[in-house]
């Protein structure tokens, strides 16, 4: 018995509706497989810029880490210099930021009563006024330890006019010989100049010494000055004082030369105090800028190598 022609018509459309469906499930198929390995394989220009800082941070960030030690180790030893300058000249610590980061002004919840609020900023106000009070004070102590004639400020001055922080070279320590090519203590700072640059006193006194010779510290003044403290320049090209003369803060004693065992033409420059070997460098900060007095500590310090 054969089936009724529109019967069939049906049945072959269904087929073919099925097999249409197949196909475009398939092309869909194939086209998101294929979308997904281009995506997957093949990068754009941005992907591949993207890429390449991701590796190069990766590889600078340790580099990141011991810089931000580095400095921190830095900023720790400033603070220790700054104490030491304090302590030598004004016989007191030097003022502490901490009494500046007892609690924190900003730590106020937006949540607070008014009444709480307020209580907050008076008790906030009275630390304040009692810090600011003990600052005062810390300045009072200066102006009496500066106005008291009995005591004696170490010298001050710049021994090399206009010195910056780049003609500063490695201060006390161990520092390398450029002759012996080994580790030897180092008293004094070294400050690269010209031959023939004015060397000037760091301070009024009296000269001690002048000594002239090609051997150790070549040619060489040393001035003595009120409160103990002396100084000594050496390496000198010429001199222009003599043994018993006074001088005055900024008077011109010699030039710098290259005479003894001196490497480049420089100023060896010394502090003393009684017995005691001074760290010339910590006696600028009155002479220079904030940010070339940094940039001279750091340099002093870090500088392996003498130049005598």
């Amino acid at each position: 018995m054969s089936r009724p022609e529109g019967t069939h018509n049906r049945t072959a459309a269904g087929r073919l509706l099925r097999k249409a469906g197949a196909l475009l499930l398939g092309a869909v198929s194939v086209s998101l497989t294929l979308f997904g390995l281009f995506f997957w394989w093949v990068r754009t220009d941005t992907d591949r810029r993207l890429e390449a800082e991701i590796q190069r941070f990766e590889q600078y960030y340790p580099e990141l880490l011991r810089r931000q030690e580095r400095v921190s180790n830095v900023v720790d030893y400033l603070q220790i210099r700054d104490n030491a300058i304090y302590r030598d000249i004004f016989y007191a610590d030097a003022p502490s930021l901490e009494m500046f980061l007892q609690g924190d002004l900003l730590a106020v919840s937006d949540t607070l009563p008014q009444g709480n609020l307020v209580r907050y900023a008076a008790d906030k106000a009275d630390r304040l006024l009692g810090t600011a009070g003990e600052i005062d004070g810390r300045f009072r102590e200066i102006a009496r330890l500066i106005d008291d004639r009995t005591g004696a400020l170490p010298p001050l001055a710049l021994p090399i006019e206009g010195a910056s922080y780049t003609q500063i070279g490695a201060s006390t320590g161990l520092k390398m010989s450029p002759f012996l090519k080994v580790d030897l203590h180092h008293d004094g700072l070294d400050i690269l100049a010209p031959q023939e640059t004015p060397v000037r006193a760091a301070a009024a006194g009296t000269v001690r010494s002048v000594v002239q010779t090609r051997k150790g510290q070549g040619n060489s003044v040393e001035i003595e000055h009120p409160g103990g403290y002396r100084t000594r320049y050496t390496h000198l090209g010429t001199i222009t004082v003599s043994r018993g003369d006074r001088v005055r803060t900024g008077q011109k004693i010699g030039t710098v030369g290259m005479s003894g065992n001196s490497f480049v033409p420089h100023l060896h420059y010394e502090v003393l105090r009684d017995s005691l070997t001074l760290d010339p460098v910590c006696h600028f900060f009155a002479s220079v800028g904030a940010t070339d007095y940094a940039n001279m500590m750091f340099l002093s310090a870090h500088t392996g190598q003498a130049l005598e």
